[in-house]
């Protein structure tokens, strides 16, 4: 009787993880590829050239790359967009620019709550426990988002470092 019942729990929490995959697939992929083909049509709109050039500007300079390129990532294309933008950067750039978009995802969502909804949900929870307190939420908001993009920044210049240094092993 007790495997009957162990073998129903286990059927019901594949059913259920199934649905909410399925939930994924059909809500969060189709918005992530259209903002992929959205963004590429816009590229190429422009021209091979000039994204090419901004690939260059941004691949040149790291603090672009891992400190304003993913704060405007999050704040213009949002969730599924963000992730799509790092194509455009060179390959060594890219593996950092996708560290430093995840590092940015929580922060940013102190000041701009539209950025990553569900990170809102943590974010309101330490609000109301400093609201609590009488402490003052604006200023550790400023704060948190400043530490945040230094942080992305470092993060994304070792991650960087190490991708280079992986790949270097690779071609000897």
């Amino acid at each position: 009787m007790e495997l009957l019942s162990l073998n129903d729990g286990i059927l019901t929490f594949i059913q259920s993880a199934s649905s909410h995959f399925l939930t994924l697939a059909v809500t969060i992929l189709p918005v992530f590829l259209f903002m992929r083909i959205l963004l590429t049509v816009t590229l190429r709109l422009v021209g091979t050239a000039q994204t090419e050039a901004f690939a260059r500007l941004c691949g040149r300079s790291r603090v672009l790359t891992y400190g304003l390129l993913p704060v405007v990532g999050w704040l213009l294309l949002r969730a599924p967009g963000a992730l799509a933008l790092g194509f455009v950067l060179p390959e060594k750039s890219k593996p950092g620019f996708e560290d430093a978009l995840t590092t940015l995802a929580h922060p940013l969502s102190t000041a701009f709550p539209g950025v990553v909804t569900p990170e809102l949900v943590a974010w309101l929870s330490i609000t109301a426990g400093l609201r609590i307190h009488g402490l003052p939420v604006t200023q550790l908001a400023l704060r948190y988002l400043l530490t945040a993009v230094l942080i992305s920044l470092i993060r994304g210049m070792v991650t960087e470092w190490i991708f280079l240094r992986i790949t270097s092993r690779g071609k000897r």
